[in-house]
Protein backbone atom coordinates (compact mmCIF):
# COMPACT_ATOMS: atom_id res chain seq x y z
CA UNK A 1 0.00 0.00 0.00
CA UNK A 2 1.33 3.84 -0.81
CA UNK A 3 -0.49 5.51 1.93
CA UNK A 4 1.26 7.79 4.24
CA UNK A 5 -1.04 7.70 6.56
CA UNK A 6 -1.40 3.67 6.72
CA UNK A 7 2.47 4.01 6.49
CA UNK A 8 2.99 5.27 9.82
CA UNK A 9 0.14 3.68 11.50
CA UNK A 10 2.10 0.37 10.54
CA UNK A 11 5.40 1.77 11.89
CA UNK A 12 3.75 2.65 15.24
CA UNK A 13 4.16 6.34 14.70
CA UNK A 14 1.73 9.39 13.95
CA UNK A 15 1.05 10.70 10.34
CA UNK A 16 3.54 13.04 9.65
CA UNK A 17 5.22 13.54 12.43
CA UNK A 18 2.67 15.24 14.36
CA UNK A 19 1.55 15.67 17.78
CA UNK A 20 -1.33 12.69 18.64
CA UNK A 21 -4.01 13.99 20.79
CA UNK A 22 -6.29 11.18 20.69
CA UNK A 23 -6.32 7.38 20.05
CA UNK A 24 -8.61 4.50 20.38
CA UNK A 25 -8.43 0.95 18.94
CA UNK A 26 -9.99 2.32 16.27
CA UNK A 27 -9.08 6.25 15.17
CA UNK A 28 -6.71 8.57 15.77
CA UNK A 29 -6.56 12.54 15.86
CA UNK A 30 -3.48 14.66 15.40
CA UNK A 31 -2.45 18.37 15.75
CA UNK A 32 -1.57 19.76 11.89
CA UNK A 33 1.73 21.55 12.43
CA UNK A 34 1.78 21.76 8.98
CA UNK A 35 -0.63 23.57 6.24
CA UNK A 36 -2.76 24.30 9.65
CA UNK A 37 -5.43 26.75 8.72
CA UNK A 38 -5.80 27.87 12.12
CA UNK A 39 -4.14 27.55 15.64
CA UNK A 40 -5.66 24.01 16.87
CA UNK A 41 -6.59 22.44 14.01
CA UNK A 42 -6.54 19.00 13.72
CA UNK A 43 -7.63 15.54 11.96
CA UNK A 44 -9.07 12.72 12.52
CA UNK A 45 -8.51 9.20 10.58
CA UNK A 46 -9.39 5.67 10.90
CA UNK A 47 -6.56 3.47 11.67
CA UNK A 48 -8.06 0.67 8.71
CA UNK A 49 -7.72 2.35 5.09
CA UNK A 50 -10.34 3.81 3.28
CA UNK A 51 -10.13 6.60 0.66
CA UNK A 52 -13.35 7.66 0.93
CA UNK A 53 -16.18 8.29 3.57
CA UNK A 54 -19.15 5.96 2.01
CA UNK A 55 -15.98 3.55 2.71
CA UNK A 56 -15.78 3.75 5.85
CA UNK A 57 -17.25 1.69 8.67
CA UNK A 58 -20.75 3.51 10.37
CA UNK A 59 -19.34 2.52 14.14
CA UNK A 60 -16.38 3.95 13.12
CA UNK A 61 -16.98 7.02 11.35
CA UNK A 62 -19.64 7.57 14.18
CA UNK A 63 -16.26 7.02 16.81
CA UNK A 64 -14.98 10.05 14.94
CA UNK A 65 -17.83 12.37 15.14
CA UNK A 66 -17.94 11.77 18.61
CA UNK A 67 -14.21 12.23 19.06
CA UNK A 68 -14.31 15.56 17.20
CA UNK A 69 -17.46 16.70 19.77
CA UNK A 70 -15.37 15.76 22.57
CA UNK A 71 -11.87 17.40 21.34
CA UNK A 72 -14.17 20.90 20.06
CA UNK A 73 -15.32 20.93 23.82
CA UNK A 74 -12.25 20.11 25.52
CA UNK A 75 -11.00 23.31 23.26
CA UNK A 76 -13.83 25.41 24.49
CA UNK A 77 -14.50 26.24 20.85
CA UNK A 78 -17.39 28.39 20.15
CA UNK A 79 -16.99 28.88 16.74
CA UNK A 80 -15.38 26.03 13.63
CA UNK A 81 -15.89 23.61 11.11
CA UNK A 82 -15.23 20.25 10.53
CA UNK A 83 -14.88 19.80 6.80
CA UNK A 84 -14.30 16.42 4.71
CA UNK A 85 -13.36 15.97 1.43
CA UNK A 86 -13.98 13.00 -1.07
CA UNK A 87 -11.84 13.10 -4.17
CA UNK A 88 -9.58 15.09 -6.92
CA UNK A 89 -12.50 17.61 -7.81
CA UNK A 90 -13.57 18.00 -4.17
CA UNK A 91 -9.85 19.17 -2.74
CA UNK A 92 -9.22 15.80 -1.30
CA UNK A 93 -5.67 16.14 -0.99
CA UNK A 94 -4.86 12.78 1.22
CA UNK A 95 -6.40 9.77 0.14
CA UNK A 96 -6.78 8.43 3.26
CA UNK A 97 -10.49 9.16 4.79
CA UNK A 98 -9.99 11.87 7.65
CA UNK A 99 -12.15 14.65 8.75
CA UNK A 100 -10.74 18.42 10.49
CA UNK A 101 -11.72 20.14 12.74
CA UNK A 102 -10.59 23.67 12.02
CA UNK A 103 -11.34 26.37 14.93
CA UNK A 104 -12.46 29.55 13.69
CA UNK A 105 -10.80 31.75 15.95
CA UNK A 106 -10.75 35.60 14.05
CA UNK A 107 -12.45 36.63 10.13
CA UNK A 108 -8.65 36.04 9.19
CA UNK A 109 -7.82 32.39 10.45
CA UNK A 110 -9.85 29.09 9.27
CA UNK A 111 -11.91 28.76 6.28
CA UNK A 112 -13.18 31.27 4.52
CA UNK A 113 -16.25 31.36 2.33
CA UNK A 114 -15.67 33.28 -0.66
CA UNK A 115 -17.99 32.57 -3.58
CA UNK A 116 -19.91 35.29 -4.43
CA UNK A 117 -23.76 34.51 -4.00
CA UNK A 118 -24.36 35.92 -7.32
CA UNK A 119 -22.55 33.13 -8.54
CA UNK A 120 -25.09 30.72 -6.97
CA UNK A 121 -27.06 28.65 -9.61
CA UNK A 122 -30.38 26.34 -9.71
CA UNK A 123 -29.48 22.86 -10.60
CA UNK A 124 -32.07 20.27 -11.73
CA UNK A 125 -33.20 18.57 -8.90
CA UNK A 126 -35.88 16.39 -11.14
CA UNK A 127 -35.99 12.71 -9.58
CA UNK A 128 -32.64 13.26 -7.30
CA UNK A 129 -34.61 12.87 -3.93
CA UNK A 130 -36.60 9.89 -5.64
CA UNK A 131 -33.24 8.13 -6.21
CA UNK A 132 -32.15 8.73 -2.93
CA UNK A 133 -35.11 7.45 -1.24
CA UNK A 134 -35.08 4.40 -3.71
CA UNK A 135 -31.46 3.55 -2.53
CA UNK A 136 -31.11 4.32 1.01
Amino acid sequence: MNCVACKAFDAGISPFGSQKIVETNNIIGILVTNEAASRGHCIFLPKTHAEKMHQVEDQVLSEIIQTIKRVAKAMNLDNYNVLQNNGDLAFQTLFHVHFHLIPKNSEEDGLRYLRDKNELREFDQTGVAEMIIANL
